[in-house]
């Protein structure tokens, strides 16, 4: 009885198109290059887009804990900006006190940025947002000055807005806050629309 001949050595036999060819697969490769390389500045604006709505969000969120703080505690909240002229290193820290410096780490300095303490050591918990956390968002000059003061008591909030822009993309988004403390986000009219966000 013969034997059977071994079938993987014979062309066209039953493994002879199982693997790819190195010209096949470089193909691949570059194709798929090609669509990564096109898809990267679009994932880059995305990224951009969404450092610049989380630091906005983070000032409204700040604003809102510094309004229902000075409710609950009755008794005055300040919320203090420190910035650099080009807008690229910028801090806000909220605290009890007037004048706070954002830019302190140390406890005992008198202008460290605090609204609680720690309930085991008493110390006064840092409460600050740096621009180390948003590397690529401006800070513009905050229409009402370095700072704003939120009543317990009765609405005297000075109105006014904040305005955050991405050198990058072109994009700006607006914190604006009201007399009686409404907070809302806005696209500024003279810069890039954001996705969701209404003109101001």
């Amino acid at each position: 009885m013969a034997r059977p001949r071994d079938q993987r050595c014979r062309p066209g036999g039953a493994h002879a198109s199982a693997g790819y060819t190195l010209l096949e697969a470089l193909t691949v490769v570059s194709v798929l290059a090609i669509l990564l390389a096109s898809s990267l500045p679009s994932f880059r604006g995305l990224a951009l887009r969404s450092e610049l709505k989380n630091a906005a969000d983070r000032l409204r969120s700040d604003m809102g804990e510094a309004r229902a703080t000075a409710r609950e505690r009755g008794q005055a909240v300040y919320l203090s900006f420190v910035r650099s002229s080009d807008g690229a290193n910028w801090c806000w820290g909220l605290s009890l006190a007037p004048g706070c410096n954002c830019n302190t780490d140390d406890v005992a300095d008198a202008a460290y940025c605090h609204l609680d303490r720690d309930a085991a050591t008493a110390a006064p918990l840092l409460h600050v947002v740096r621009s180390e956390a948003f590397r690529s968002v401006l800070l513009a000059q905050p229409s009402f000055g370095t700072a704003l003061r939120f009543s317990a008591v009765r609405a005297d909030l000075v109105a006014g807005n904040v305005a955050f822009s991405s050198a990058a993309s072109g994009e700006a988004v607006r914190v604006v806050v009201s007399a009686l403390g409404r907070l809302r986000l806005c696209t500024p009219a003279d810069a890039r629309a954001v996705s969701g966000l209404p003109p101001c």
